[in-house]
């Protein structure tokens, strides 16, 4: 009884692990809005989900699809000014991203085996692919994301942009 329960806990953090690192990625936005004084909003699935607000940050999540619950992730902000913060938010989901992949790659480097080293794994596989999606300078031509621009190409368009179209 206890070897299944381990099981189906180990099994439970897939889906768990990937929402949560998801999450974190849209959360690496939006603390540098946060930190000065802006709002922001995170949207995890669908965008008519459930919001909750926690102080001047507000989180919906809707589910429209698996697929959609554990891929997409958005995040709005308001107030802010400063270039500096602009570009510290556009970047911190993709630091976050480095951050996980570190971590994990630690985690399984450290030992781990049998069905949490399939887990952690499916994990870094996912983390390193919305790693390079987000990094890479492009705009999505399909899926969720279709006509947007990537992290990368946010912020090298706000870093090339002259001082007064910032």
């Amino acid at each position: 009884m206890t070897s299944a329960l381990a099981t189906l806990t180990v099994l439970c953090a897939l889906p768990v692990g990937l929402v949560g690192l998801l999450f974190a990625h849209e959360l690496g936005h939006a603390v540098p809005v946060l930190a000065t004084g802006g709002r922001a909003h995170i949207t995890i699935g669908r965008d008519d989900g459930r919001t909750v607000h926690v102080g001047r940050l507000s989180i919906t999540a809707g589910v429209d699809g698996l697929r959609r619950f554990f891929t997409y992730g958005r995040i709005d902000w308001a107030g802010v000014d400063s270039t500096a913060v602009r570009a510290a938010s556009i970047a911190g989901g993709p630091i976050v991203s480095l951050t996980a992949i570190g971590v994990l790659g630690s985690l399984l480097l450290s030992g781990v085996g049998g069905l949490l080293l399939w887990v952690l794994a499916q994990l870094l596989v996912s983390e390193s692919i919305r790693a390079s999606q987000t990094i890479v300078p492009k705009t999505y031509s399909r899926g969720a994301y279709s006509g947007l621009d990537s992290d990368g190409k946010r912020l090298c368009r706000l870093l090339r942009s002259k001082p007064d179209e910032r």
